[in-house]
């Protein structure tokens, strides 16, 4: 069993990277997916290096491919050291075949970029989760069904030229599973958390086709990100057309008060955004708890005083009514419910 960790998947940049690309995808250093005759070659590369790893990782004692398979799952968690040594790997054994002038898919930024992505990654997805061009860092969610992936691109799904067939979806959701032992495969729908470097966190919704039409199997995947300060204004926001200019001193005083507030809206209609700017102008020298069912936002980042935040499913969180009653805080955030 330890032996076939070799074939699941890592998520390296995909938990934090660069959006300083030039080219969009499709186009600059790489081919376009859509060349299938490139493609294939590609793919045959790609081949060759997981079998030149699989080679490395069969002569390992025991107890080192226990520090691999324990390597891998750091790096889907989010762990950037983990996800190097696995990117220094691929691109020492490019350099012992006399590959480094091949040629890869534009929609990486270079060959061991895209080999990383392509035998343990999220294959072309990794460019929108790395933030690759300016359309992708200002896209908050990407599906795949079936081999189609669609991302959101300026408030609308749009349909990218690159596909990902049910071999790499199949191993793809094996691997998003791994750092979650309680999340059973073979349920059929689950729901992981993976923490990027920058500290945002990317919701995964998997749903085998188990529960989908035959070959419709689907993923989604939504970035919750984090503002930074300077734009945690409620100025910014109207700026956005979100609401009128003199809804900010309103806002304001609301906080002030503070008063009860419900912040509803359709899905992707700034909730969080609003909710994190209301939270940056509280009183610093008041006590606050958050209480979610999930991990999607650290609040930490945007609170400035004393802050306890509670994850607990529905369960557990009927069980606490009591509790949290007991934590002497001045206010609580339920979000998430």
């Amino acid at each position: 069993m330890r032996e076939r960790k070799l074939k699941d998947f890592f998520i390296d940049e995909f938990l934090g990277g660069s959006s300083e690309v030039d080219a969009a995808l499709g186009g600059g250093a790489g081919f376009n997916p859509q060349d299938s005759r490139k493609m294939r070659d590609f793919l045959k590369l790609c081949e060759r290096i997981k079998l030149a790893l699989e080679q490395d990782f069969k002569l390992l004692k025991d107890s080192a491919k226990q520090e691999e398979a324990n390597m891998q799952k750091n790096a889907i968690t989010g762990d950037q050291k983990a996800a190097g040594k696995l990117k220094a790997d691929i691109q020492g054994k490019l350099t012992m075949l006399n590959l480094l002038s091949e040629e890869f898919p534009a929609c990486y930024r270079d060959l061991t970029d895209a080999v990383f992505h392509e035998l343990f990654g999220l294959s072309s997805l990794a460019a929108w989760a790395n933030d690759y061009t300016p359309e992708y860092a200002r896209s908050s969610s990407a599906k795949i069904i079936g081999d189609e992936i669609y991302c959101l691109i300026d408030g609308k799904s749009v349909l990218q030229p690159q596909r990902l067939p049910k071999e790499r979806r199949d191993q793809l959701r094996q691997a998003l599973l791994m750092a979650y032992p309680k999340e059973n495969i073979a349920k059929g729908h689950n729901e992981v958390y993976l923490k990027r470097e920058d500290g945002n966190i990317i919701r995964a919704t998997l749903l085998s086709d188990k529960f989908t039409q035959k070959g419709k199997d689907a993923m989604v995947f939504r970035k919750y990100l984090l503002s930074d300060a300077d734009n945690l204004q409620f100025e910014v926001l109207s700026g956005y057309g979100t609401f009128p200019q003199e809804c900010c001193d309103l806002f304001r005083n609301m906080v002030k008060c503070g008063y009860n507030v419900i912040m509803s809206g359709e899905v992707r209609s700034g909730k969080t955004t609003f909710l994190q700017t209301y939270q940056h102008y509280e009183d610093p020298t008041l006590e606050a708890t958050t209480v979610s069912t999930d991990e999607e936002t650290d609040y930490s980042k945007v609170t400035k005083g004393p802050l306890i935040q509670i994850i607990a499913d529905e369960d557990d969180l009927k069980q606490m009514e009591k509790t949290l009653k007991r934590l002497d805080s001045n206010y609580i955030i339920m979000s998430e419910m």
